[in-house]
């Protein structure tokens, strides 16, 4: 019989499918399995990579003769790159790399591995890998600035507080005000002593690192996002 490697994601009895990626929540266990036994006389689950200030360990999570393993998501959004490698008698082996994601908590978006390849994005309805997840990412990003006009997008930089306002680096090393015509596509993290001293306008959201949280800016006062 040929050697298989299909994995499957369970959470909270729920699973897309064999060889199908999820899309699940943080804090809830996992379980991983190997879904084809025949021929097998080892399962290896590997962690690949997880998401940024994940504090999940990558390396391998189990190996031996049980098909079953569970590992707990943590709080960042983004995946869970995990590989199978399905072992036989005459040490042969095949694998298969799945992705667990944990989506953003505003817009319910998809944060690949930078490694991840398009076959092994096939999230249910994701039949496109990258260029999907990017179309969905584009058109959030458009309709949240109202079509892209007048506003300064964020991609990435340091968290500097500067002037009782919030900056960060631009592409250019120059400093980019936080205002009313930002948008942050990825809050940056700040302590609640620093969040107290941003000076906030409506709708800004960061994330609370003592509070493990994000936090928006709304009417004279911080609420969780």
């Amino acid at each position: 019989m040929t050697l298989q490697a299909i994995l499957s994601f369970t959470q909270n009895a729920a699973s897309p499918g064999p060889g199908v990626s999820m899309v699940g929540v943080a804090a809830q266990p996992v379980t991983l399995t190997s879904e084809v036994v025949a021929g097998a006389v080892k399962h290896t689950f590997e962690m690949l990579d997880v998401p940024l200030n994940s504090g999940v360990p990558t390396g391998i999570i189990y190996t031996g003769p049980n098909p079953t393993c569970q590992f707990t998501p943590d709080a960042p959004p983004g995946c869970y790159r995990v590989r199978l490698i399905v072992s036989g008698p005459s040490g042969t082996s095949v694998f298969q790399v799945r992705n667990f994601a944990v989506a953003t908590a505003v817009g319910g978006l998809i944060l690949p591995s930078f490694k991840a390849t398009a076959d092994e994005l096939n999230f249910p309805g994701n039949t496109e890998g990258w260029e999907q997840i990017l179309n969905e990412w584009l058109l959030y990003l458009l309709a949240a600035s109202g079509g892209g006009s007048g506003h300064t997008i964020v991609v990435n930089g340091t968290y500097m507080p500067q002037r009782a306002n919030l900056y960060f680096k631009g592409p250019g090393g120059e400093d980019e005000p936080i205002d009313d015509s930002t948008i942050l596509i990825f809050p940056r993290s700040v302590t609640t002593a620093e969040r107290a001293t941003i000076s906030a306008f409506d709708g800004l959201t960061v994330f609370d690192t003592d509070l493990n949280r994000l936090m928006r800016y709304n009417t004279n006062a911080w609420e969780t996002a």
